[in-house]
């Protein structure tokens, strides 16, 4: 109950961001969701392919990160070096078409990816690398936009949320288009990466960037976030003793306060799992891991969204005369 005093407010709502919530990831890894099962998709090769996201879904349009096959001479790099394909999935047999790679022109000098698109504006949101590369050959990736149809027309913008020496990446954009999502180690963190979110005004950055605070972010590292509604996101953090990156699903229970739950199987492996994402139109969810039996390193898994309908358990004992409760035939 917030009292008028606005001094009173400030102090009960820092409190309350403190206090441990009572529902903290009741499942684990090794728990079997046994109705799923992840298709290892075709596009996989024996180097990494992750950030798999449907944005067209009505024409089957499927944007993921892969080894850039036109290596520039200027870059000289024992890592993988990424860019932007584009396929399309059939929604029946999960299977994929011909796989084109992102115009050279479009492309950054290192990475392109992973990216999000603003549903309502088909505004384009990517993670990228700066030009500059400092005196220890350390590159920067930052958080860029470009209007979806303008993509080959023009180069990307880069947001201003972005810090020189710090990296801002993974973005996501919420269904309704009004909130940013990204994985930043910018200070004032609690630790390694951390999940970070921005309004925004079509498209336009609104007010301050704030941190997901330390229901979701750790001293280790959190990142690829997944906005699947405005109140259920999607992540990934390696806070485990085996350093391994886990899938978690977070729910905003009230305020900035979130309940997180481990997923478990077939989601979750003992390898990296990451880069989580749902298209509810289509049903159809994606996954990344370096799990046993894959093709290579990071693998794209497809599976199809067949949620079930749950209750949660509550119990209420009313009377007739209880005048907060308006009751019809023992129905509340």
């Amino acid at each position: 109950l917030i009292p008028k005093n606005k001094k009173l407010v400030k102090e009960y709502i820092e409190k309350a961001a403190k206090l441990k919530l009572n529902r903290v990831e009741k499942s684990n890894r090794n728990q079997t969701t046994s109705k799923y099962e992840l298709q290892n998709l075709g596009l996989n090769t024996e180097k990494s392919e992750f950030g798999g996201l449907f944005i067209e879904p009505s024409n089957r349009l499927f944007f993921f990160l892969g080894q850039q096959q036109k290596l520039r001479k200027k870059l000289i790099s024992s890592n993988q070096i990424y860019n932007l394909y584009k396929t399309t999935i059939d929604l029946e047999s999960l299977d994929n078409n011909l796989i084109e790679e992102f115009d050279s022109k479009f492309n950054s000098i290192y990475q392109d990816g992973p990216i999000s698109i603003n549903p309502i504006s088909k505004m384009l949101y990517l993670t990228r690398t700066t030009n500059n590369i400092n005196n220890n050959k350390q590159i920067q990736l930052d958080i860029f936009q470009i209007p979806f149809q303008n993509i080959g027309k023009e180069f990307p913008r880069a947001l201003e949320l972005n810090i020189d020496g710090y990296t801002s990446f993974h973005p996501s954009i919420s269904p309704d288009g009004k909130t940013l999502y990204f994985s930043s180690d910018r200070p004032g963190g609690y630790g390694g990466m951390d999940i970070y979110y921005v309004s925004l005004e079509n498209d336009n950055l609104v007010g301050e960037v704030k941190n997901l605070g330390p229901d979701i972010n750790s001293e280790k590292d959190e990142v690829f976030p997944f906005s699947f509604s405005n109140k259920v996101l999607f992540y990934s953090s390696n806070q485990n003793i085996e350093n391994k990156f886990n899938v978690l699903l977070a729910i905003n229970r009230i305020h900035s306060r979130w309940e997180k739950h481990l997923l478990g199987s077939p989601f979750n492996s003992e390898e990296d799992d990451t880069s989580f994402s749902i298209d509810e139109s289509t049903k159809i969810g994606f996954i990344s891991s370096n799990r046993k039996g894959g093709k290579g390193d990071d693998d794209i898994y497809v599976f199809k969204f067949t949620p079930d309908i749950l209750g949660e358990m509550d119990k209420y004992d009313f009377f007739g005369t209880d005048t907060l409760v308006v009751g019809l035939n023992n129905i509340l």
